[in-house]
């Protein structure tokens, strides 16, 4: 039994078993409804009842819609943890299986497991609470000191499982954990965001500052009418306003509900021996969703070819069937589980270009829908080359998309002897390159065999500042400098600066020109902007993706280039050297690995189709 009853008197207390309602101003925005109580939002219960074993379901007065046995989906007697990903609940089990499993609802009187992830690290240690922040998981370890491992609180990649980061707690013995988002109210109150955390011997919530990987003392865990030596804080949920926590200890089993601060709003004696784990959802689980199609990679194909097509979205199901579109075959699909699928599509010679939907249908006939989601093309830019600098390293890489694969690298000595390399482009027939320090030019170089100078221009405004990325229009280049803050357009013939733009932020970096406009990163702000040439404004179009294993805070955007569908942008922070491919509306489609990531210090890139 995984928990405890702290000793001390007892007094006699008799709570009706339904929740009550707070009456009088709503804790955010008090000029609403002041009538208003949690029941006014609907919604579902989803906990833990390790006294019979069950998942459980329960309304807003907390009466049992559906319960699932332990056994649909582990041989372990104690589940730990649980939180929903926006799609599905997940639940984290302890001992043998010591695993983190989501689960489908929506089948019968069954729980599904639809994905499985090992609980970290390693099966060493107990698992406990796991929670869900729009893009991770975070989990609890309570330690083990056979292996020497500390309580800790781990950051989990949800498809792969792996560890991006973990933290040594501040207390002992954790059990419940939620995530808070942003949840500021008119007036600019609400919690801190980041994870918190209850600890079952201090009595105690702590909040873990996510982004800056730091702790703070939340509050004390609530007490309920028993008293002080029978608290024993197991789970804890934020549904936007309050927290919600479960106390589970034998005769004081009860469920809070604590506002921003954590003082007491609501109190229920609650129907079950051992309340674990809680969240709460605005949906009915157990009613089927339709498929949602997110996101297809590749995004592209020539006619003709035969691909590979990696769908993910959520809702699907085994047994879906796949449409693209008339000139598109779907010769096999695979499911991997309710958020991918592999396509193996073959395009027609005479398939009709320009982009298409993409319809998956479940075998119970509900559809979802991705708009424009795939094109066919006549040049392919999967079949095409990126071609970046590594500045760590001073080399520049001809990268195969479609293989995946580094295919050439050539030293850039020869080409800049006094400076950084900052910027690549092509203007049709040849490449370029941008050189800062003492170099301080635009120049064109021939890459066949080591590569050379063919012909050099001076960087604007004259020799100072910062030189960065440079992209062209069809006629003239455009160049950034970060020093002046300015992006200057200049005569492809004789570098003559033809026009003069400030720069969208403090501190710009890549250039690009995609259909007719030019866009520009900046380090600063972490964001693409586009320029309005009429009316001379820039507009922020998108943030830069998070790298891998990283936060916010490791995003540092410098080259970027356009193969005629997406953006391919540089992002050059110590061990989070990647290059991303985003679409025009900032969805993530790809994520690439710069050679000898860490030591590099990619730049400068352009795409070439050959």
């Amino acid at each position: 039994m995984n928990r405890e009853m702290k000793t001390g008197s007892v007094s006699a207390i008799v709570l009706a078993c339904t929740l009550l309602l707070v009456v009088g101003c709503d804790t955010y925005v008090a000029d609403g409804d002041e009538s208003a109580g949690i029941n006014a939002r609907g919604g579902y219960f989803y906990l833990i009842d390790n006294e019979s074993d069950r998942l459980v379901m329960a309304d807003q007065s907390l009466a049992v819609l559906g319960s699932w046995p332990f056994a649909d989906f582990t041989s372990e007697a104690y589940v730990q943890g649980i939180t929903f990903d926006g799609q599905a609940l997940w639940v984290s089990v302890s001992g043998g299986d010591d695993s983190l499993f989501q689960l489908d609802l929506s089948l019968a009187d069954t729980a599904v497991v639809t994905r499985t992830l090992p609980a970290p690290p390693d099966g060493q240690g107990t698992v406990r609470d796991i929670a869900w922040d729009g893009d991770v998981v975070w989990v609890l370890n309570s330690g083990s000191e056979t292996y020497g491992n500390p309580p800790e609180i781990f950051q989990l990649d949800a498809l792969t499982g792996e560890i991006l980061s973990r933290n040594t707690l501040p207390s002992g013995e954790p059990r419940g954990l939620c995530h808070v988002g942003p949840n500021e109210d008119a007036y600019g109150s609400g919690a801190r965001e980041g994870c918190y955390y209850t600890d079952k011997d201090d009595d105690f919530v702590y909040v873990f500052e996510t982004e800056r990987r730091i702790f703070h003392d939340g509050f004390a865990a609530p007490v309920g009418p028993r008293g002080e030596n029978y608290v024993y804080p197991l789970g804890i949920f934020f549904d936007g306003e309050r927290f919600w926590s479960t106390n589970s200890s034998g005769v004081a089993d009860y469920l809070f509900a604590l506002d921003y601060e954590g003082d007491q709003e609501q109190l229920v004696e609650i129907p079950y021996g051992q309340p674990g784990a809680i969240v709460w959802i605005e949906r009915n689980l157990t009613v089927p969703q339709p498929p949602a199609v997110i996101q297809a990679v590749p995004n592209t194909g020539g006619r003709t070819a035969e691909k590979t097509v990696v769908v993910t979205g959520s809702g699907f199901r085994d047994g879906l069937t796949v449409s693209l579109g008339n000139g598109i075959t779907v010769d096999d699909v695979t499911f991997t589980d309710a958020s991918e699928i592999r396509l193996e599509i073959v395009i027609a010679a005479g398939a009709e270009f320009g982009p298409r939907d993409i319809t998956v249908t479940n075998p119970d006939g509900q559809s979802g829908v991705g708009s424009n989601l795939f094109s066919v093309v006549e040049n392919d830019p999967a079949l095409g080359f990126l071609w970046f600098a590594d500045n760590g390293n001073d080399v520049v890489h001809r990268y195969s998309i479609n293989d995946g694969e580094v295919v050439a690298t050539f030293a850039t000595a020869p080409v800049h002897s006094g400076g950084s390399f900052q910027g690549l482009e092509h203007d049709g027939t040849a490449l370029w390159m941008t050189a800062g320090g003492s170099d301080d030019m635009v120049a064109q170089i021939d890459t066949v065999g080591t590569l050379s100078l063919v012909r050099t221009l001076t960087a604007p405004p004259g020799g100072t500042g910062t030189v960065r990325g440079v992209a062209f229009d069809g006629t003239d280049f455009w160049v950034a400098n970060s020093v002046s803050d300015e992006i200057y357009r200049i005569s492809h013939t004789d570098g003559t600066v033809l026009e003069t733009i400030a720069a969208p932020a403090l501190e710009a970096r890549g250039v690009a020109w995609a259909d007719g406009r030019l866009y520009c990163t900046d380090r600063t702000e972490d964001a693409v902007f586009v320029w309005d040439a009429d009316l001379a404004v820039w507009t922020r179009v998108f943030e830069i993706p998070v790298p891998p294993g990283g936060t916010s805070s490791n995003r540092y955007p410098t080259g970027m280039t356009w193969d005629g569908y997406s953006f391919w942008i540089c992002n050059s922070t110590y061990e989070f050297d990647y290059i991303f491919q985003v679409a025009p509306d900032g969805t993530l489609l790809s994520t690439i690995e710069v050679p000898g990531r860490g030591d590099a210090q990619p730049t400068g890139i352009v795409f070439l189709q050959n």
